[in-house]
């Protein structure tokens, strides 16, 4: 074999290797163009060049040209060089990876520190949160971002039947999926009682035991997305929904009409639409499950409304919804009670 094709081979056996070793400590990168894939090509940089003098200086040792004592001794300062340089370029990997890990808790402490100041009003409010809700796995309790209302007369609690003031603004708030194999984030007991959360997009979500109150999610779309123990009591939620999941949820007033769950929707436990709005011109909600249906009850004081009579399929699932009489004794307006009766 020639000395150009030697080497020539050597290079090629060396970018191999380099690039073998860095995918094996460091893994898969995200994207090959992206800065993830750095490493590979460094590495793969400095296995051809040294590959290149390794061979070059062997060929000639053996043919113990003029200088080949010296080949010798280079054979070695290349292997040294190669290592130092691998060594260097794993202590500095380490070092970047040590920023950013420093960078990430940096931003989390702030995000927190936002959530949690009621002084700011909204600012910040939507990046601090989104931040929150990057990792996936992320597990979020009692977040306050509801609205103010006035103090009511008795014992010192809020007045629901006042105006919500000073709505936290998340609009276009993005959580993206999360990757195969991970878990969802969850945001539980927390209050996002008239937060604006309009052009949102949000993914892999579970709420659980959570107030929406009157929350606005205009044109917001959510995917895979699970809502327990959750009252969007007079909500507008006419957003784009997929794999969404719905669990003892209270639609109390809102306007069903608008929404679009998806045929992949799913419900179940127990569904309040007391007050809610199945139609309105002409325009009715559709492609609700059967499901929906048979759980669904409502307060008989407080009946569904369906503008469109005429409309016999939808009166017809409407009359498999169960009427609950309220009375003093009652627990809370959204829980449903045991005295319970189909819809006459």
């Amino acid at each position: 074999m020639k000395q150009g094709e030697a080497i020539g081979a050597a290079v090629f056996g060396g970018l191999c290797a380099g690039v073998a070793l860095m995918w094996f400590l460091y893994g898969t990168p995200a994207s090959i163009t992206g800065p993830e894939a750095w490493p590979l090509a460094f590495s793969a940089l400095i296995g051809g060049l040294g590959a290149a003098l390794i061979v070059g200086a062997l060929f000639r040792i053996r043919q113990q040209e003029p200088g080949w004592l010296l080949a010798v001794l280079g054979v070695f300062a290349d292997i040294v060089a190669v290592a130092v340089a691998g060594f260097a370029f794993n202590v500095a990997l380490d070092a970047n990876q040590l920023a950013r890990d420093a960078l990430e808790d940096q931003q989390i402490g702030t995000a927190w520190q936002l959530i949690g100041n009621r002084a700011t009003g909204s600012t910040g409010k939507q990046y601090a949160l989104g931040v929150l809700l990057k990792p996936a796995g992320a597990d979020l309790r009692n977040i306050e971002l509801g609205c103010d209302r006035a103090m009511g007369d008795n014992m010192g609690g809020i007045d629901p039947t006042t105006l919500c003031d000073g709505s936290v603004d998340l609009s276009g708030l993005t959580v993206v999926p999360v990757g195969e194999g991970q878990q969802s984030r969850t945001i539980s007991l927390s209050n996002f009682e008239g937060a604006q959360f309009d052009d949102a997009n949000l993914a892999d979500i579970m709420v659980l035991g959570s107030n929406l109150r009157e929350a606005d999610l205009s044109l917001a779309t959510m995917n895979h997305v699970v809502f327990s123990h959750v009252s969007f009591f007079e909500a507008r939620i006419d957003a784009t929904w997929s794999r969404a999941n719905f669990h003892n949820v209270d639609f109390t007033g809102v306007d069903l009409f608008r929404v679009n769950f998806g045929a992949d929707a799913r419900f179940s436990g127990a569904i309040n639409v007391s007050g809610a709005t199945f139609c309105h011109d002409e325009e009715c909600v559709e492609g609700l499950s059967d499901k929906f249906w048979t759980i669904g009850w409502y307060w008989s004081d407080n009946p569904p409304k369906a503008a469109l009579a005429d409309d016999e399929d939808l009166s017809a699932q409407l009359r498999l919804l169960t009427a609950c009489k309220y009375h003093d004794g009652s627990r809370v307006r959204v829980v449903r009670p045991n005295t319970c009766a189909p819809n006459p």
